[in-house]
């Protein structure tokens, strides 16, 4: 049997497939999160070996028999990224070629007739990708909307607090989203579900970050980096004034700025240094 692996590595999940030369479904398994800047290098690595291996044995080949591998895989968003992959997935079916993307194209492709097409993702982070028919790509940054994306996941939940809110106080029409929100939170009454998401924020404005580095919490900029964002309602002005000046005090003798969780790796610290500079410069020109 011809076999072709496919894998989508993730946040969260990644997951594994082998096909037959028809695309039949002949072997399948999940494991653990892949994004080396999440899990780490070689947390990655493992993952990637583990789910790999699952699936090519429940297909009942081996790995010479695959032809082929494909891998969409969260963290392949710089073309300085696809050398650190290469490396990451080199136990998966060693010998056969293979092509590295970005998760999002997987998505285009699974869910288009053609092998072209638009692919707009929102998940735990925002991505536009698309494929014109003669095979030219080209994808957003898919780092927040300081970069562009809005619309993942957290931007979502907060515009549906929003209406909820807005509803309450009269300020807006009313919205099936309270029931939502009320069934899905535990609640009897919007004002008890508005009392628990407020007394979410402490007063000082800074949420710790359950499981993350000692002392590491969200700030108000990092909840609400823009004037005009829905979540500055949760803060004072005073908060957001103390906040403005704590973001200025970080920059760094070289003008950039850093980030005050572990890193994956020193490659890992340098790139995130990158996005730490970018919108903290955002932020604090908005």
């Amino acid at each position: 049997m011809t076999a072709v692996l496919g894998i989508d590595g993730g946040g969260r999940k990644t997951y594994a497939v082998v096909t037959d030369e028809t695309g039949g479904l002949a072997g399948a398994a999940e494991t653990s999160a892949s994004n080396w800047e999440i899990v780490g290098e070689d947390a990655a690595r493992d993952a990637l070996s583990v789910v790999s291996s699952g699936a090519i044995e429940r297909a009942g080949v081996a790995d010479a028999d695959i032809a082929a591998v494909v891998l969409g895989l969260a963290g392949m968003d710089w073309p300085s990224d696809e050398p650190r992959l290469r490396e990451l997935s080199s136990r998966v079916a060693p010998d056969a070629p293979r092509r590295i993307v970005n998760d999002a194209f997987i998505a285009l492709r699974a869910g288009a007739s053609e092998s072209w097409g638009i692919a707009v993702i929102a998940g735990t982070g925002t991505v536009a990708v698309g494929r014109d028919p003669v095979g030219n790509e080209f994808r957003t940054v898919g780092e927040g909307r300081t970069f562009g994306d809005f619309g993942d996941e957290f931007d979502v939940s907060e515009l549906a607090v929003a209406a909820v809110a807005d509803q309450y106080t009269g300020r807006g029409p009313v919205t099936m989203l309270t029931d939502m929100l009320l069934e899905r939170l535990g609640e009897t009454s919007v004002e008890q579900m508005l009392e628990r998401l407020a007394r979410f924020v402490p007063a000082d404005g800074r949420v710790p970050v359950r499981g993350g580095a000692e002392g590491e919490t969200l700030n108000p900029l990092d909840i609400a980096p823009r004037p005009d964002d829905l979540a500055r309602r949760l803060f004072s002005e005073e908060q957001i004034a103390a906040d403005l000046d704590r973001l200025a005090s970080l920059q760094q003798p070289d003008g950039g700025w850093v980030v005050d969780f572990p890193s994956a790796s020193p490659a890992a610290a340098i790139e995130w240094r990158g996005y730490a500079t970018v919108r903290a410069l955002d932020v604090l020109g908005a």
